[in-house]
């Protein structure tokens, strides 16, 4: 039976079913490891971290740009790691108006601990990537780049493009 417009087959819905229940599963992982061994705290407010000392003006507007978030929801994220003292803000000399952030050493050493748990699930995963023919390793590339230029269209609808 050929789907109509808009539909989808059973195997696009398979695929949608298969990624979104790898999703699921890496999140919970990423979410149990995370909360182990990191201070109690969120893959999100690790997120933030990790972008606080990527960015070099790390304001909350570009910290939303680069989460996909709103500004509400990195306020309130912001707020959050203030209270756990993993952040702290500053503002620069000659600029009153805008408020920046900076990881203090227990966002440090969170940081720290997300890129060893990173670099621990990179060897976990290992076996599976390495099994993949080059064949096979293109096609999925295509369609993630694919599928992730399709995301940062419907994002730009909505305003919320990085």
């Amino acid at each position: 039976m050929k789907p109509q417009d808009g539909e989808l087959g059973p195997r696009e819905r398979e695929i949608l079913e298969g990624f979104s229940q790898m999703w699921s599963k890496l999140q919970a992982l990423m979410a149990a490891e995370e909360r182990v061994i990191l201070h109690d705290v969120t893959p999100t407010e690790v997120h933030c971290i990790v972008m606080i000392d990527r960015l070099d003006s790390p304001n909350v507007t570009a910290l939303a740009k680069a989460l996909h978030m709103t500004l509400g929801g990195v306020s309130k994220l912001t707020r959050r790691l203030l209270r756990m003292k993993a952040i702290e803000r500053y503002q620069r000399e000659g600029n009153r108006k805008e408020v920046f952030f900076r990881l203090t050493p227990k966002g440090e050493e969170i940081k720290r601990q997300h890129e060893e748990l990173h670099r621990r699930r990179l060897e976990r995963d290992f076996a599976v990537y390495q099994a993949m023919t080059k064949a096979e390793k293109e096609s999925l590339l295509t369609f993630v780049r694919r599928y992730n230029e399709h995301l940062d269209r419907e994002l730009e609808k909505l305003g919320k493009k990085s």
